[in-house]
C-alpha cells in the first residue's frame, strides 16, 4: 500500500510541481511498458485529504490491451481513482510515466484522457496525475520492468462428477502478490478433491504447474525442493491440471491481478460488541467496505469477527487455542462478536 499526502485544491505545491513528468522537454524512445496504479481519496476536503493507494502499483506489463482488461476490470470513480502509467526511459536513461492522457507508440496512440478509447481511469486534476505518476516511479518492480507475476488458488472438486456437482464446488481466490500468501489460502489436501496454485502472468496461468516460482509444487504430500512449506495440492491427470488452469483463466481478479482486499480488525469499545448489523456500520465508518467470508479467506486472525455474510475468523494452521482446524472456523449466525472484519476495497 502507498500512502500521499494531498495539497489543498489550487495550493502552490512545489514538491507536486516536482512530481511532474515533463515528458515534452525530453527525447522518449518507443521502448515503453505499463503498470497500473489505483488509490482512493478519502477525507472531507483536499486539505486534509489523503490518497490510499488501496492495491498501489502493478506491473510492468509489456501488452497495452492487457493493462487496458487490467483497469476495466474495476470501476474508476470519485472512491476508485485509477490509470495506466506507460513507462519509458528518458534520453539520460531515467525511467519516468509519461504523460497518460496518451498511451501506445507513437504510432498508434489511444487515448486514455479526454476522447474516446474505452479506458476507464479516473483521476480528479494534474496535481492527482502526478501523484500516480510518482506512485509508479517510486515502485520498483514498475520502474525496472520487472515482469509480473502473481498467483491464484483453485478449489474444484471431483472431476468425475458431473458438470453441474464441479459447478457448485468450484472455486477461485486471489490474485496474491506472494507464493507465501497463496499457500496460506490453501486448504488441507482432500484426496480425490482437486485443488492447486496457479502462477499467473499477463500469457496466462502457467501451463505447468509442477514448479512454481522455481519450487516443486510437489506430489499430494506437498513438501517442496526446500522441504520448509507445504503445497497442499491434489490433481488426478493433466487434463485436470488444464481443467482448473482454465477456472484460474476465467476468473476476473485472478486473471487481471486484482489483489484480495487488505482485512482490517476493528475492534469493539472496551466492554462492548457487536451485533453484525453493528459491524457494518463500523466499516462504514472507517471508510471501508464490510468484508465478506471470501474475502477474509488467506488472512489468519485468531479473533471471532463478524463478516457480512458469517461470524467467525480464518486460520491457515491448526492451533488449539484458535478453535484446531484450518479455513473458516465458523460461529453462527446469532448474537455478537468483539470485531467487525473491514475491507480496504
Amino acid at each position: 500500500m502507498i500512502t500521499l499526502a494531498c495539497a489543498a485544491e489550487g495550493e502552490s505545491d512545489e514538491s507536486l510541481k516536482l512530481l511532474q513528468t515533463k515528458v515534452g522537454e525530453h527525447k522518449t524512445t518507443d521502448n515503453s511498458w505499463f503498470c497500473l496504479v489505483r488509490g482512493t481519496v478519502t477525507g472531507s476536503s483536499w486539505a486534509t485529504a489523503v490518497d490510499t493507494y488501496r492495491h498501489g502499483v502493478t506491473g510492468s506489463y509489456s501488452n497495452l490491451e492487457f493493462a487496458k482488461k487490467m483497469l476495466n476490470s474495476e470501476e474508476g470513480s470519485s472512491k476508485n481513482h485509477q490509470m495506466i502509467c506507460e513507462m519509458s526511459a528518458l534520453a539520460n536513461g531515467t525511467v519516468v510515466a509519461k504523460d497518460p492522457h496518451g498511451v501506445g507508440s507513437r504510432s498508434a496512440r489511444s487515448f486514455q484522457g479526454d476522447g474516446p478509447g474505452g479506458f476507464n481511469k479516473y483521476w480528479d486534476n494534474y496535481p492527482d496525475i502526478y501523484r500516480m505518476q510518482a506512485a509508479c516511479n517510486a515502485d520498483e518492480r514498475c520502474s525496472t520492468n520487472a515482469f509480473a507475476r502473481w498467483y491464484c488458488v483453485v478449489h474444484g472438486n471431483d472431476p468425475d462428477q458431473s458438470d453441474t456437482a464441479q459447478a457448485a464446488t468450484n472455486k477461485v481466490y486471489g490474485s496474491y502478490s506472494s507464493l507465501g500468501k497463496a499457500k496460506r489460502a490453501q486448504r488441507d489436501v482432500i484426496s480425490g478433491r482437486s485443488q492447486m496454485i496457479c502462477e499467473m502472468t499477463e500469457e496466462g496461468a502457467k501451463k505447468d504447474p509442477h514448479t512454481i516460482n522455481g519450487l516443486k509444487q510437489g506430489d499430494a504430500s506437498g513438501k517442496n525442493d526446500n522441504n520448509d512449506e507445504t503445497f497442499k495440492k491434489w490433481w488426478h491427470d493433466w487434463h485436470d491440471i488444464t481443467r482448473m488452469n482454465a477456472l484460474c483463466e476465467a476468473d476476473t481478479r485472478c486473471r487481471y491481478n486484482s489483489p484480495v482486499p487488505q482485512v482490517v480488525a476493528v475492534y469493539a469499545p472496551v466492554g462492548e460488541s457487536y451485533t453484525q448489523e453493528e459491524a457494518a456500520k463500523r466499516c462504514s465508518v472507517e471508510g471501508r467496505k464490510h468484508c465478506s467470508k471470501e474475502d477474509i479467506t488467506g488472512t489468519e486472525h485468531c479473533s471471532v469477527g463478524w463478516a457480512s455474510d458469517a461470524k467467525g475468523y480464518w486460520m491457515s494452521k491448526k492451533d488449539k487455542g484458535c478453535g484446531n482446524r484450518l479455513g473458516w472456523i465458523d460461529y453462527g449466525t446469532g448474537g455478537t462478536a468483539r470485531y467487525a472484519w473491514c475491507c480496504t476495497d
